[in-house]
């Protein structure tokens, strides 16, 4: 079981909605923008996941300008808790009065927008643009369910989807929080309503709302910096861009229109679409083969206990040969940068190793069938890997949100087939050669390869994974992999 996720049915859920800013800007005036931004591609959605935000109070009394912001995003975070709630209890179907729920909320989160003060210095601002992108992230996500809505979802898996976009926010919200509660303990700024960065954190908080919204549906947070570039910094009309920290540029207006300034994006459908999507296959896929874990080793009754049920242990054995990691495989995405990929690996490595533990450890007569006696390591390394899941699918799924989705490698390429390889070799390091798991890929998985470039046409290939030989064949788009160890 991984402790912290909260995982109904097969539905993973991530709280919602919110959009951020920060920055400075001399030229920049100090007239709060008008609230009801536009965006050409986006706006606030919503998205599901209950966590229990208890945030760690500082000794040292909140700035005044700030309490108001922390109090309000905490009653934010708990009213997404409970949309998220009652959408967990009727889903795939939306539960009644979901629209009204989301706008109410979609108001609580203007709300925080506006407690939000200008002239705080750059790492307040950006702290407090995170805690907000997190509670828009999983609004955004949430959203998808609303049939009033823009996107209007029905399909499971696409709700999915959706849903697993928010789920890094709400993981994230606590620390967040508590990392804002930190920095808001320090001596305020001279004069916060004089500062010359206001129509910046307006435009900042734009963006996150763009990257948010319909059709993305949730999965980006301010986890750094948003740059400001004014391209005309003057008059009643003007432009500039946002530079991401992938660095991409996404082009503004704003407009002096009764005295308030409106903020509008210009982002494409498809810019900088978080890979989250791309991932929440494997997420949900992640998730319903932890739970059969879980249901497989609840059959052993009391893991503690000195002995086990012959009885139990022979049903222990029949629910784990029901398990399948087929639709865990198909779901890794071929063609992600390194660093994801190896967080993808590890994520891998953590169900293999769990899994293997109890398996092999069974077929190597770790578990007495006579007297039920358990080998203690069998049962220590299952959980050692088990514990480690939350955190590394949490991290994975962190990095996910933040790189662009370019549409993945083909079955045929060699960047399918490395991923092929480490996954054998995966299994290989955890149950080859009499091993009973234990092995997490916590290091990248090194693959070098022998031969000449992979042409279109079947093709074996040779290599070494970490030092090992292999061979590789591809038999129609799925990569057979041999690794010569024991």
């Amino acid at each position: 079981m991984r402790g912290g996720r909260v995982v109904v049915v097969a539905v993973a859920i991530a709280l919602v909605a919110c959009a951020c800013g920060g920055g400075d800007d001399a030229s920049a005036p100090t007239t709060r923008a008008d609230r009801s931004t536009t965006t050409e591609v986006g706006g606030s959605a919503s998205q599901t996941t209950a966590t229990a935000a208890s945030t760690t109070a500082t000794t040292a009394p909140i700035r005044g300008e700030l309490a108001a912001f922390l109090d309000l995003a905490e009653d934010v975070d708990a009213s997404l808790g409970a949309v998220a709630t009652r959408i967990n209890a009727t889903f795939p179907e939306p539960p009644d009065g979901l629209h009204g729920d989301l706008l109410a909320v979609a108001e609580s989160l203007e709300a925080l927008r506006d407690a939000l003060p200008g002239g705080l210095d750059t790492d307040v601002e950006a702290a407090a643009i995170l805690v907000y992108s997190d509670l828009d992230a999983r609004l955004a996500a949430l959203a998808a369910m609303d049939p009033l809505g823009e996107l209007a979802l029905t399909d499971p898996d696409e709700l999915r989807a959706c849903f697993a976009n928010g789920s890094p926010a709400a993981r994230e919200f606590v620390e967040d929080v508590t990392r804002l509660r930190e920095l808001a303990v320090a001596p305020p700024v001279a004069d916060a309503a004089a500062g010359g960065d206001l129509l910046d954190l307006e435009v900042r908080l734009a963006t996150v709302g763009a990257l948010n919204g319909a059709p993305r549906c949730g999965g980006f947070r301010a986890t750094e910096v948003l740059a400001v570039d004014w391209v005309d910094g003057e008059g009643d009309e003007r432009d500039g861009r946002v530079v991401l920290p992938d660095g991409t540029q996404l082009a503004f207006d704003v407009d002096l229109v009764d005295g308030r300034w409106s903020v509008t994006t210009h982002i494409d459908a498809d810019a900088n679409r978080p890979t989250g999507l791309d991932l929440a296959p494997f997420v949900r896929e992640v998730d319903a083969l932890d739970a059969a874990l879980d249901s497989a080793t609840a059959v052993l009754g009391d893991l503690a206990a000195p002995s086990l049920d012959p009885v139990s242990i022979e049903r222990f054995r029949t629910e784990l040969e029901r398990l399948d990691f087929d639709a865990v495989d198909d779901a890794m995405p071929a063609g992600l940068p390194a660093e994801l990929e190896a967080a993808v690996v590890l994520v891998y490595s953590d169900l293999v190793s769990r899994y293997t533990a109890y398996d092999n450890g069974i077929h190597e007569g770790m578990f007495d069938h006579e007297s039920g006696e358990v080998i203690d390591d069998v049962l220590a390394t299952a959980a050692a890997a088990d514990a480690a899941l939350a955190g590394d699918l949490a991290a994975m799924e962190q990095l996910a949100a933040a790189v662009p989705s370019d549409g993945g490698a083909a079955p045929g390429s060699r960047d399918a087939a490395s991923l092929a390889v480490r996954r054998s070799f995966v299994w290989l390091a955890n149950g080859g050669c009499a091993q009973t798991g234990g092995y997490r890929a916590v290091e990248p998985i090194a693959v070098d390869w022998l031969d000449a470039p992979i042409t279109d046409e079947p093709v074996r290939v040779d290599g070494t994974v970490e030092d090992i030989t292999f061979s590789a064949e591809l038999d129609g788009d799925e990569w057979i992999v041999a690794i010569h160890a024991c």
